[in-house]
């Protein structure tokens, strides 16, 4: 009895009998272009980014000047619209939070209710002028990069 290993082309699924070659090259060219199959491939390439980045996380080499020049870049950024917006920011909160305090009668919690009043309000404005301003800079460095 001789048994014949079968070729590589036969062993591949070849789709729904009756296909020609031709018809059978439009059915492979309309799945590549599904939207299903691009959004499994952009989950492929997320999570195989992801996967790099993990693994670069642990090696022992940490490139400290290039972390205090980012550090620096996005500072010099963001600093200045930052500050331009806390300031008028904090007077109009320093001021509703003064009359509230006028009166319920606890003037002596001014300073403190102010303070708390403005970390927590300037807080998420200053992220988003940090995001923003530092954002698209950071991107166009790491298109320089690749």
């Amino acid at each position: 009895m001789v048994t014949t290993t079968p070729s590589p082309d036969a062993v591949r699924w070849q789709g729904p009998s009756g296909l020609t070659p031709g018809s059978r090259k439009i059915a492979k060219e309309a799945m590549g272009s599904s939207i299903f199959v691009r959004t499994l491939s952009t989950f492929g390439d997320f999570y195989t980014f992801s996967g790099n980045v993990f693994r670069q996380m642990f090696t022992r080499r940490f490139q400290f000047r290039e972390f205090v020049s980012q550090a620096w870049f996005i500072t010099t950024v963001s600093f200045g619209p930052a500050l331009l917006v806390a300031i008028p920011f904090c007077v109009v909160i320093i001021f509703q939070v003064n009359q509230l305090l006028i009166q319920i009668g606890a003037v002596d919690l001014a300073g403190a209710g102010a303070a708390v009043a403005v970390v927590r309000e300037i807080g998420p404005i200053v992220s988003v002028l940090v995001v923003a301003g530092a954002g698209p800079g950071t991107v166009t460095e790491l298109e320089e990069v690749s």
